[in-house]
């Protein structure tokens, strides 16, 4: 359910969306913590760790992203990386 919520917030431009993909990516590291407290570490809670931290990457940088190209926004990543 979760990854429809932010495959939606992904494609369609609403208010919201950060928020969501925000949301949607703390629900994924809550049940990646989850799965670990249950099942212990193993390499699918890694990658459901990691996948959560991607999501909320992503979400953050939803609105600089907004009307510009690739390469656009790989140049802003990159002076941002640099400073």
């Amino acid at each position: 359910m979760t990854a429809v919520a932010a495959l939606l917030a992904g494609v369609t431009e609403t208010r919201l969306r950060k928020v969501l993909l925000l949301t949607c990516g703390l629900a994924v590291l809550i049940e990646a913590g989850v799965g670990v407290s249950m099942m212990g570490f193993f390499i699918g809670n890694e990658l459901i760790g990691t996948a959560a931290f991607l999501l909320a990457c992503g979400g953050l940088l939803f609105d600089q992203a907004v009307g510009k190209t690739v390469p656009q926004v790989n140049e802003q990543l990159r002076q941002i990386a640099s400073s």
